[in-house]
């Protein structure tokens, strides 16, 4: 079976990081050849994240959080022009800022329903990552990492040390391990992969979904910014109407901006909260990052 990059890189590592009980006729792996192979196997789990997310599954939902990114910066462009109509008439701005919140919570509830939808396909995409990376043939990365094995291997044979007993030679495993034909095969259909590539799936699929979280918190985040602007704005207008007693009309028209925006920053609220209660490892890197 020929290898890609991703899955070669990930079968190398996995044979070589798992280190064999110390005995008398037990070989090790320098440290600096099992750094190498660890930083392999991260760099391929994160080009099996990035492969997964590219997939052709999240094209659709995709595009729905595209859309609701133009939607936001549409209404940021136009609010720019609705504070020179209506920036003496706090009337009509509060109108018109009832419309922005309402556009704006369709927005925000699209692209929570797209999130939503990708994560749940989350790990279908890890999945279908690493099936394709099996597929394809290898590359010099993967060989230059069992060459590095291998040569460390012969130099530490051929140096004897004190006394008539030889160092022990370092070099991996001579017959393919579990993890090692385990971690280049990809997790059968249904989301279930074999016990050895079991870490490998779940890191690919981690990853998958702690990138989708990223973008929706991201996403929130602006969203957030651009509410604060427009609850201002709305307030400025407000001040503006206790000049002189404000009438009917002016009053229902605030009473509809109000209650559009607290049903904006709930729906924001929500979006927060589902995203870190389907990727709490988020949340985490997120405090930690605090």
């Amino acid at each position: 079976m020929t290898l890609s990059p991703t899955a070669s890189a990930l079968a190398t590592a996995a044979s070589a990081v798992a280190r064999p009980t110390a005995g008398p006729s037990t070989a090790y792996v320098p440290k600096a050849v099992l750094d190498q192979l660890a930083a392999a196997r991260k760099a391929a789990i994160g080009n099996a994240v990035t492969q997964a997310r590219g997939g052709a599954r999240f094209q659709p939902d995709d595009m729905s959080k595209d859309l609701a990114r133009a939607k936001l910066q549409a209404l940021i462009e136009r609010v720019k022009i609705l504070k020179k109509l209506y920036g003496a008439n706090p009337r009509e701005m509060a109108r018109a800022l009832t419309e922005v919140f309402k556009e704006l919570k369709a927005a925000v509830k699209a692209y929570q329903q797209a999130t939503g939808d990708e994560l749940g396909m989350a790990g279908e995409a890890a999945e279908g990552a690493l099936g394709e990376a099996v597929a394809q043939p290898p590359v010099a990365a993967s060989q230059s990492a069992a060459a590095a094995t291998a040569g460390a291997g012969a130099a530490d044979a051929s140096s004897p040390s004190d006394g008539d007993a030889a160092a022990p030679t370092a070099q991996a495993p001579a017959e393919p391990t579990s993890a090692t034909s385990s971690a280049s095969d990809p997790p059968p259909a249904g989301g279930e992969p074999a016990s050895g590539g079991a870490s490998t799936y779940a890191a690919v699929t981690q990853g998958v979904r702690e990138g989708i979280g990223q973008d929706a918190l991201s996403f929130d985040h602006d969203v957030r910014d651009f509410v604060q602007t427009l609850s201002d704005l709305l307030d400025t207008a407000r001040m503006q109407t206790r000049t002189s007693r404000p009438d009917k009309a002016t009053r229902r028209a605030f009473e509809d901006a109000d209650k559009q925006l607290k049903a904006l920053r709930d729906d924001l609220d929500d979006l927060d909260r589902d995203v870190r209660a389907q990727v709490p490892t988020l949340g985490l890197r997120l405090s930690v990052a605090a």
